[in-house]
């Protein structure tokens, strides 16, 4: 059972077609569940979103106050509350992600119940310390490797499988490839910032064509930029649920959770013919 939300985890309630896939399949298949889902995505993630944009307009507007114009110190100084607001945004989707994969309908209210439930539990055992190690103890690196590589799939292993201390280190440790890992953030950075570019860019020109004054400051590459934190929280919903993937496609081949569905499925086809005749 899922302790959130009470989401019954049977591999025959899985709605996705099972196979082992490559790091660009993922991705590709990512691309359709999120046009699928599209609508229930923008519902639940986009209030997030203008709440944080709104708080950070306000702090960056008080950052250049406090910093004379130093440029370099207000991005510093908003790192650690873009990361911060990044990781909170990925609890409605997490809960999204394990929802859309067993169950075919889901409610806004479940998600939003499910992520209330879940919030102070992410915040102490995934938030903090993945920003306490992203942040301060940074330059051990060894911090960095813990939490993009080797705790790669700690939220699922804790939060879906219900697993802890010993256990969970055991099951995290079957799960990574760190080869595998490391491909998957080297996707996602080469994405990234191809897509901030474009995006950027073609925003800049539709600016400029409409006249707009200063509108550098709206389409820089910048944590002050409005548009750009808006562009990194709608990247960070690609990043959620390709990530999510990521999470099944290991369980797939690990578990064989492919086999098994076919093995079930053929058993359910001739109990079904026996009946019949």
């Amino acid at each position: 059972m899922f302790w959130a939300g009470g989401l019954i985890l049977d591999v025959r309630r899985i709605q996705y077609e099972l196979r082992k896939r490559r790091a660009e399949e993922i991705l590709d298949f990512a691309f359709v569940v999120i046009r699928e889902k599209l609508g229930q995505v923008l519902r639940i993630c986009l209030p997030l979103m203008a709440l944080f944009l709104i708080a950070d307009a306000a702090l960056s507007q008080w950052l250049k106050t406090i910093s004379e114009g130093d440029r370099a110190l207000e991005q510093v100084l908003m790192v650690p509350v873009v990361l911060t607001q990044l990781m909170l945004i990925q609890i409605p989707l997490f809960h999204m992600n394990a929802r859309w994969l067993f169950e075919p309908e889901v409610r806004d209210r479940v998600i939003w119940k499910d992520s209330l439930k879940s919030f102070f539990p992410f915040l102490f055992r995934i938030v903090i310390p993945y920003f306490l190690q992203l942040t301060i103890l940074a330059p051990l690196l060894i911090t960095v490797w813990n939490v993009l590589i080797r705790g790669f799939y700690r939220p699922e292993v804790l939060f879906l499988e219900g697993l802890r201390g010993k256990d969970m280190r055991k099951r995290i440790s079957s799960l990574t490839s760190a080869l595998q890992v490391f491909t998957f953030w080297l996707f996602h950075m080469i994405l990234f910032w191809v897509a901030m570019f474009l995006a950027l860019s073609f925003c800049e020109a539709v600016l400029e064509l409409l006249r707009v004054q200063n509108f550098e400051d709206y389409t820089s590459f910048s944590l002050t930029s409005p548009l750009f934190l808006f562009l990194v929280f709608l990247y960070s919903v690609f990043f959620a649920v390709s990530r999510f993937l990521f999470y099944v496609d290991a369980r797939t081949f690990l578990e064989g959770w492919d086999l098994e569905l076919q093995f079930i499925r053929g058993l359910d086809e001739m109990t079904s013919q026996k009946r019949i005749s």
